[in-house]
This record gives structure tokens, C-alpha cells and sequence, in this order.
């Protein structure tokens, strides 16, 4: 049996749709809401960090190449919840990157792919603003350990689970 019409993003997996509803749909708390950055985009990306974070688990995370507003929303909000900031890549459960770091070294991207442990969750912003940066995401969600992957357009979602099958999704967020 078809059913006619359906809010599920082309997602067949259960889990898939479940983090992709809850991660880019779901309300956060007040408090939260107040502190977002101005800009649109950029209070996108820490809602992002925010509610990736929470429904993953993570308690340790790492800002590479971000703008200032949010290492400061990352600081300020994540500290509340337990978050510490990690130390280097291999420790982090939440990797949050700019596409135009990774810019600027052709292989940043596999390096960066290759230290990311098992189980952990990678933000990378900025994946449209120029071919470069597209391409440094084609390089992240092409990569072997790159399992699940959302591309909402303007930044990615990266899961490293081994267990998973690979599976790309585009979702406009």
C-alpha cells in the first residue's frame, strides 16, 4: 500500500528519519533561542550544533575555522549542558567546521575524515559558497568512514558510524 503524501525526505531508514526530523525540525528552549546569532545562517548552524549534539550524546566538542559568534554560542550554551571543549580532533564526539579551512589545503579533508573517531558527529558550514568549498564536502561525504551524510545546502552532517551502511541525503533546511 502507497500512501499518498508523507513528510519523510525520501528517508527510508527509521533512524535516519528520526535524527533528521529531530535534528532539523524540533523546537529548542527558550533560553537557547534568545542567544542565537543575528544572522540567519549562522543561528542555523548552532541550532544545528545544539540540537546534533544533544541527540547524539556528545560531551566533547571542537570548533575548527567557525566564525566568532559561534565559538561564543558553543561556549556559553554547550557549557550549561556538560559540553567541554576538546583539546584536538581525535578526542571529539562533535566536530564543527568551516568548509573554507579545508579550503585551503587539498587534503585537509581526508585527514580530517581519517582522525574523526567512531560514533562522532561532523558539522561542516559553509558548503556553497564557492567550488572550492563544495568540493572539500565532496571530498568529506565521498570518504570511506563517512557513513551517514545530510547535505542541507548550505552545511553538512556527517555520522561516522561504522555499522551503518553509506547513504547520502539532500534536504533543504
Amino acid at each position: 500500500m502507497r500512501f499518498p503524501r508523507t513528510c519523510g525526505f525520501g528517508v527510508q531508514s527509521p533512524s535516519d528519519y528520526r535524527l533528521i526530523t529531530v535534528t532539523l525540525h524540533k523546537e529548542l528552549p527558550q533560553a537557547v533561542s534568545r542567544a542565537l546569532p543575528a544572522d540567519k545562517h549562522r543561528a542555523r548552524l548552532c541550532r544545528l550544533a545544539w540540537l546534533a549534539a544533544g541527540g547524539r550524546g556528545a560531551k566533547r566538542y571542537i570548533c575548527i575555522g567557525c566564525s566568532p559568534d559561534i565559538e561564543r554560542f558553543m561556549a556559553g550554551f554547550c557549557r550549561q549542558r556538560g559540553f567541554v571543549r576538546a583539546n584536538d580532533t581525535p578526542s571529539a564526539e562533535l566536530i564543527i567546521i568551516s568548509a573554507t579551512a579545508l579550503c585551503e589545503d587539498i587534503d585537509a579533508a581526508e585527514r580530517l575524515v581519517e582522525s574523526v573517531p567512531d560514533g562522532a558527529c561532523m558539522i561542516v558550514a559553509d558548503i556553497d559558497t564557492s567550488p572550492a568549498t563544495r568540493s572539500a564536502w565532496r571530498r568529506i561525504y565521498t570518504a570511506d568512514r563517512a557513513r551517514i551524510t545530510i547535505d542541507t545546502y548550505r552545511s553538512g552532517i556527517v555520522l561516522f558510524d561504522a555499522k551503518r551502511f553509506k547513504q547520502h541525503y539532500k534536504i533543504w533546511f
